[in-house]
């Protein structure tokens, strides 16, 4: 038959192009790489790490090899030719964004929402063109359509025998195959949502953790890949047998090894289940636990093999830990590290097996020391070393499994708890206060420490949440350290010298750090300087000598006092000492532009020869003329503080100062309104800025909007008031508006504002 020659030929084709097997592999990570990005150009996005690394890779990995597998079994043809020519094949999911380009379908591509109610529909219109499906594009469609025509096709031409049998059923088999594929996840939840706690969605099943630690993104992602993972490790043992016999037999013989490894891994497994109750455990926390298992699995058989095929299993391994956690990805190292150790067999594969031991336990709340870990460590340890000299001693390891599933080595905070505290302090050092505030409050609703909470709220400038937080603790007992810092940081903030007094004698006499007391000492000096107290700053001085410090408080209260002059001087005194950095150089530089006592260019100057130009440094410099009176200059200054940092709401606000007072009022207005809209509680200045710089360029409806936001943070602010009855009474002379009779400023502000809105209207 001329068809079958010809497929002959193509095939024949295929197998003759000369390409090594990591060339192969080349092909189809290219061809995965360029399917994603094509997805992601359409999106307007590109993907995240777990997504682009792991949970779409494995997305064509997994399919690729089930099917490979099923029409190994109907044609009879060799695995390793058949896996060429599927990954030449492969190419051709690159057609589906191509289709959907060409026909103009603006559909995204994605997995169809399976429910139990829709799966038959789903399953007998998904090759209907009429029939709309969520994720299923005409290219999809397409695609699949090839897919299993030409697995029939193939299958028919290579088959021994019974070919139109052999084709026909393969073509029948893969139909719904590939349908399993483009609504997995959701096949999944279907399956298994019945067997875990949940709110009955697909998503929330995917991301809801009880007993392990949640990533920050990508959850769904990572347990997507873990649970893909699981059958391809399966399958994986079918491939090394098919295609890599000589790995396959170091495998066989290194059987006693790999089961010592595994046993341990699995007793790990065994104690992260007992760690929580049973009914907190989720399909998340499974799969986490499922995942660390399968890492250390990976990691295990990687130390039997040699070459390219032990980085591969190590690389799987590490993969697989990624997605289970961070602290199961630094054990996996660990193990992948102790595995390849040099010296006797004999120390280093009980060491391997207690890594891998606590590898698979890592993704619970654990602690080696307590419960009966401990004496697991030992049995493990014991039992593996015996195990080197005796295959049968492997039975032993139900010793460590039993012992472990009745006291598990339970730690006091579980892992939900600790990558919550760990987050909070990450986000808060690296100043990302709003996800710190989120995840702190998760912290503390969820049974942790309300100290994290209270610290963040009030570095997020809601004091009175946290002094709520810090009441409350103290009246049930806690008169911890940090929880007493935070209190006099509020008492500092409100400044209430009467609450900072009392509560800083109660923590300095509750530390013995030096640096906790010092810290302390500075915080007491400051709430002098910024409540003017110069006269207890010259007692301090008088005791302990003028250092750099009280020469910085003494400028701050001097110059709250109003004597810029003073402060000036120690401003400038306090420069001369090693411990001025950028933001002491600003300050003086904004002294002296108030004060006009000194050149402030020249303090400029030295200020970039000492620190370069730092944001604080050019910031004060951009603000020096404003502060004087004096024309704006230096914009090439703002230029660069605006392009380092365009979201600063510093940089921000001097841009609007500076376009202000230069005549600029739109571009005030767009820097103004920036600022206004990324600030969590807005700053009266803030809002000034915006409703002024709006008035002035005649933008009447934006100055009512940002004044009627202003009211509604600040409802007692009666100047906010004032400015919105006046811009509502000069858009609508008629509009019902209070008159502020009773308080004459605020009426002729308000007046004075409606004239002002009338005559640009008018214009």
């Amino acid at each position: 038959m001329k068809l079958k020659i010809l497929i002959d030929k193509m095939i024949d084709w295929g197998n003759s192009i000369p390409a090594t097997p990591w060339q192969m592999a080349a092909l189809f990570a290219v061809t995965v790489i360029l399917r994603n990005l094509m997805e992601a150009l359409q999106l307007g996005i590109v993907f995240t790490a777990p997504a682009f690394f792991l949970h779409f890779p494995v997305a064509y990995v997994y399919p690729m090899m089930v099917l490979v597998f099923l029409m190994s079994r109907f044609s009879g043809y060799d695995t390793a030719k058949l896996l060429k020519i599927m990954v030449l094949t492969w190419v051709l999911t690159l057609l589906p964004p191509l289709i959907d380009y060409i026909t103009g379908n603006t559909s995204d591509i994605g997995y169809f929402p399976l429910t139990r109610s829709n799966a038959g529909w789903f399953f007998l219109n998904f090759f209907n063109p009429a029939v709309k499906l969520t994720g299923t594009t005409t290219g999809i469609r397409i695609e699949a359509l090839l897919g299993c025509v030409l697995a029939g096709v193939f299958t028919w031409a290579v088959a021994p025998d019974r070919r139109w049998l052999r084709g026909i059923l393969n073509t029948i088999v893969f139909a719904p195959v590939f349908l399993s594929f483009f609504t997995w996840p959701y096949l999944v939840a279907i399956l298994l949502q019945p067997l875990f706690p949940g709110d009955g969605t697909t998503l929330n099943l995917l991301q809801w953790h009880g007993a392990t630690e949640a990533p920050l993104t990508g959850d769904s992602h990572f347990i997507v890949y873990i649970i893909d993972m699981i059958p391809v490790s399966l399958l994986s043992l079918w491939y090394v047998r098919e295609l890599l016999p000589n790995k396959w037999n170091m495998l066989r013989n290194a059987f006693s090894q790999l089961l010592s490894l595994g046993l341990a891994a699995a007793a790990g497994t065994a104690a992260a289940i007992a760690i929580p109750p049973s009914s907190a455990i989720t399909f998340c926390d499974f799969t986490v636990i499922a995942g660390a298992l399968l890492a250390a699995l990976w990691i295990a058989a990687g130390s039997a093999l040699r070459g390219s095929a032990r980085s591969t299993a190590v690389a799987v391994g590490l993969s697989l830990a990624w997605s289970s956690g961070w602290l199961t990805l630094v054990l996996a190292l660990l193990a992948s590290a102790v595995s390849l150790l040099p010296g006797s067999n004999r120390i280093r594969r009980p060491l391997t097996a207690l890594v891998l031991f606590i590898t698979a336990l890592s993704p619970a709340g654990f602690n080696i020391t307590a419960g009966a870990g401990l004496t697991a460590v030992l049995l493990i340890i014991v039992i593996t070393v015996i195990a080197c000299e005796r295959k049968t001693a492997n039975a032993l390891f139900i010793i460590p499994m039993v012992v472990l599933l009745l006291s598990p080595p339970a730690s006091e905070t579980p892992a939900g708890l600790r990558g919550l505290n760990r987050r909070v302090d990450s986000f808060n050092r690296s100043g990302r206060i709003g996800l710190a505030m989120e995840s702190a409050a998760n912290l503390a609703a969820s049974g942790g420490s309300w100290v994290k909470l209270a610290e963040t709220a009030h570095m997020a400038g809601n004091n009175p949440r946290s002094r709520y937080l810090c009441d409350t603790s103290m009246a049930r007992g806690d008169s911890t350290s940090s929880l007493m810092k935070v209190s006099i940081n509020l008492a500092f903030a409100r400044g209430d010298s009467s609450a900072f007094n009392d509560i800083y004698l109660r923590y300095v006499n509750s530390v013995d750090d030096p640096g906790d007391l010092n810290e302390a000492m500075m915080l007491r000096v400051n709430f002098l300087a910024l409540s003017g107290d110069t006269a207890s700053l010259n007692s301090l001085h008088s005791r302990a000598g003028m250092n750099s410090a009280l020469m910085r408080s003494m400028a701050t209260a001097l110059m709250e006092s109003g004597d810029t002059l003073s402060a000036l001087q120690y401003s400038l005194a306090y420069l001369s000492s090693p411990d001025a950095d950028a933001e002491a150089w600003a300050k003086a530089i904004s002294i002296a532009s108030v004060s006009g006592l000194a050149d402030w260019d020249s303090l400029y100057n030295e200020a970039v020869e000492c620190h370069g130009r730092c944001i604080p440094i050019m910031l004060a410099r951009v603000r020096a003329p404003l502060a004087a009176d004096s024309l704006p200059d230096r914009k090439e200054l703002l230029d660069m503080c605006i392009q380092t940092m365009p979201g600063n709401p510093e940089v921000l606000q001097t841009a609007a100062m500076w376009h202000s007072e230069a005549g600029n009022p739109d571009s005030a207005l767009v820097y103004s309104s920036r600022a206004l809209a990324g600030a969590r509680h807005p700053s009266r200045l803030v809002f000034d800025l915006t409703i002024s710089s709006a008035l002035e360029a005649g933008n009447p409806l934006e100055a009512r909007i940002a004044s009627e936001y202003a009211v509604s943070e600040y409802p007692d602010n009666i100047r906010f008031k004032a400015v919105l009855a006046g811009i509502l009474e000069g858009m609508d002379p008629e509009a019902n508006v209070p008159s502020f009779s009773d308080i004459p400023q605020a009426a002729a502000m308000k007046d004075s504002i409606a004239e002002l809105v009338c005559n640009t209207a008018a214009i």
